[in-house]
């Protein structure tokens, strides 16, 4: 699934480039899924607690955005590791649906949905998987940090004089190229900003500590630091003895939504005079900063620093005199990746500092110190005080940027997930699983050829591209018609009265027909295998699941009568139907997404009599259709007002292979039926 980018290869999910704070998932359609029905789309995440906010996409960029069209059956927020997002039956517009989901103490996803129905007046109704991450390691870059007089920034420190320090840190999150722009408001302090802590720290030339202060911008405090943000630290000291010092500024990110944090830090060794300087010379450097933040192995990286050198003459005037600097890049172990000495030439005036630059590459990821050493050069300067400066920054170079694409696969008639499919990336074959997915790379950013086949299915090919951020592509696939040899015969039978159904829609394989009076259709020209089936009639709950052909093959579907009545039950259309509303107040199965075989699963559901007319001999039953599991409860008697809570359970054979399972529970009488529908997660 979507996760942070890479620092660490052989991992995708925990990789750290703090460069996708928003992470992209693109929902792409081969098969043309528009009509008049709505659309269901469960996401399945892996934690527990999660929030959701969709909207209207006003351009394609979704940087502007409008209130969403569809709507949220069981709310926005959910701590059962599930919601659940209904589409409108047409897209609102060809721009689509910005969807973004946030967990306290995970990276924020969001992508943009373009779903919408497929032509069946009844609910379609799909499940994604969507997998929340933290950021592997944080860093909050500094550069340009200064130490200046504030009350002559061309001169060094002096006893007594206020000296402002100041530095420039960034967030330790990022927005990349991701389809969806627009942040929401609610979600930018606490799941978009990055907590952190800048510390000032001033030691003198013995290594006692004579100063520290610190600042921290966190969501709590109202001023963390939003992604792609940076922002000029302040602190302020007055020396009161002269001699030299080394302040260091070091940045530490104390969000949660990191799985660790390295510190970063800058430093500057300088000198406090004890007066004006008069007769001497000195050189300050400022401004140190590379052109990137976090550059990549075998990358140019150019930094740049600003310097000044003078002479003091007895009466305290300036001439500025050339600076002779060494410019040194050392490894986190201390060796020697670059050097360099020259001579620079005079500052352009007195007051107004050079800028230079010098270019390095890193050989591999690892942290760097860079530092420049500086000292003024010139024959005012012998026999006088010459006093040097040193300022250096922490950077961090990390490998190149690898990415996974993860296909979520499913059936574009029935919304099933699709095992078996051959998905072939850049020269990689994966084979999906039972939950229809299949995790191919990691791959280089670029635009990559996919080919998708499947025995059922009809071959899918196209591009993806690969950007900054690992890729979740949703595919529905179109069923192979009409190249077997296999008849296929679906019957199908009201569930209650075993009587046939005519006039049925029944969909198999990309096939479509409807029942004769006999309640029989025929399909011709199968291909062996097992595909999805999706069978709806009015006053029926739709039937969806998978069927095996292998050969000349019998399909039986007993439908269940709806809550509506409408269908299969005497007395329907009476007003004394109209009296008679049983209505399901809560349905529990314990650790219903937590499953494994042999496991005595209890189904707990609060049902009541909400008419004026008593319920006589009423049944309950849970029905696992998949696995021909069957439990019942009944008869029993249901005045009109009362209320029961009943247990039943699902014994889940040794051998069960994993996935997800429809759970049907069915309350039925003579007077009225009411249907509720779960699932069942069985795990490996």
């Amino acid at each position: 699934m979507a996760s942070n980018s890479a620092e660490q290869p052989s991992d995708s999910k925990r990789r750290n480039t703090m460069k996708n704070i928003i992470i992209a998932i693109i929902m792409l359609a081969l098969t043309a899924i528009s009509a008049t029905a709505l659309v269901d789309v469960n996401y399945k995440f892996n934690v527990n607690n999660a929030q959701v906010e969709a909207y209207n996409c006003v351009d394609a960029a979704c940087s502007q955005v409008t209130t969403f069209s569809g709507s949220f059956p069981n709310g926005k927020i959910t701590t059962t590791g599930q919601l659940t997002i209904r589409y409108p039956s047409t897209l609102a517009n060809p721009n689509g649906y910005a969807i973004i989901y946030v967990s306290n103490g995970f990276i924020p996803q969001a992508y943009k949905a373009t779903w919408h129905s497929n032509g069946d007046p009844a609910l379609y109704s799909t499940s994604f998987n969507i997998d929340f991450t933290k950021i592997a390691n944080c860093r909050s870059v500094i550069d340009e940090f200064t130490v200046t007089n504030d009350a002559q920034a061309n001169v060094p420190l002096v006893i007594g004089m206020t000296a402002s320090l100041d530095a420039t840190t960034h967030s330790a999150f990022r927005l990349t190229n991701n389809p969806v722009k627009y942040v929401p408001p609610q979600f930018k302090g606490d799941h978009y900003s990055a907590d952190t802590r800048v510390t000032l720290r001033i030691y003198e030339s013995n290594g006692g500590l004579v100063r520290v202060d610190a600042q921290e911008f966190t969501n709590a405090a109202g001023n963390a630091l939003f992604a792609d943000e940076s922002r000029r630290v302040e602190f302020s000291w007055t020396p009161s003895l002269d001699g030299r010092y080394t302040a260091v500024i070091t940045t530490e990110v104390i969000d949660n939504q990191c799985a660790s944090a390295t510190p970063m830090s800058s430093s500057k060794e300088f000198s406090v005079l004890g007066a004006l300087p008069r007769n001497e010379c000195y050189t300050l450097l400022n401004d140190l900063q590379m052109d990137t933040i976090r550059p990549v192995i075998g990358q140019a990286v150019t930094a740049t620093y600003s310097k000044t050198s003078n002479h003091a003459n007895a009466a305290g005037a300036l001439t500025a005199v050339p600076t002779r600097v060494t410019e040194t890049v050392r490894d986190s172990a201390g060796a020697t990746v670059f050097t360099q000495t020259r001579l620079l030439g005079t500052n352009t005036n007195n007051f107004n500092p050079t800028t230079h630059a010098f270019t390095w590459t890193a050989p591999r990821q690892d942290s760097y110190v860079v530092s420049v050493t500086g000292q003024a050069e010139s024959a005012l300067c012998n026999g006088l005080r010459n006093t040097a400066e040193i300022v250096s920054t922490d950077v961090y170079a990390r490998n190149p940027s690898t990415f996974t694409v993860t296909f979520q696969l499913r059936d574009s008639i029935t919304g099933l997930p699709i095992p078996g499919a051959s998905v072939t990336v850049n020269g990689q074959t994966v084979i999906s699983d039972a939950n229809g997915r299949a995790i191919l790379g990691p791959f280089a950013p670029g635009t990559y050829a996919y080919t998708i086949t499947h025995p059922g299915y009809n071959t899918a090919s196209g591009n993806v591209a690969v950007t900054d951020f690992d890729l979740n592509v949703f595919l529905t696939l179109s069923p192979r018609i009409g190249q077997g040899s296999s008849t296929v015969t679906v019957n199908v039978q009201d569930a209650v009265t075993n009587r046939p159904i005519a006039n049925a829609a029944v969909a198999v394989d990309g096939y479509s027909g409807v029942t004769d009076a006999t309640g029989v259709v025929r399909f011709l020209n199968f291909i062996d295998g097992t595909y999805a089936i999706r069978v709806s009639a009015a006053g029926f709950d739709v039937f969806t699941s998978t069927v095996t052909i292998n050969g000349n093959t019998n399909i039986l579907v007993r439908l269940v009568p709806s809550s509506s009545g409408s269908a299969g039950g005497s007395g329907s259309g009476t007003d004394d139907d109209e009296r008679v509303s049983i209505h399901v107040s809560q349905i529990r199965i314990h650790d219903a997404f937590e499953q494994h075989g042999g496991n005595h699963v209890p189904v707990t559901f609060t049902f009541k009599n909400n008419g004026d007319k008593d319920v006589e001999r009423l049944k309950a039953a849970v029905v696992v259709p998949d696995l021909a599991l069957r439990d019942s409860d009944g008869p029993m008697d249901l005045d009109a007002g009362d209320e029961v809570t009943i247990t039943m359970f699902v014994d889940l054979p040794a051998d069960i292979e994993p996935g997800l399972y429809p759970v049907r529970v069915t309350l039925y009488s003579l007077d009225k039926q009411r249907v509720v529908h779960r699932e069942i997660e069985v795990l490996a």
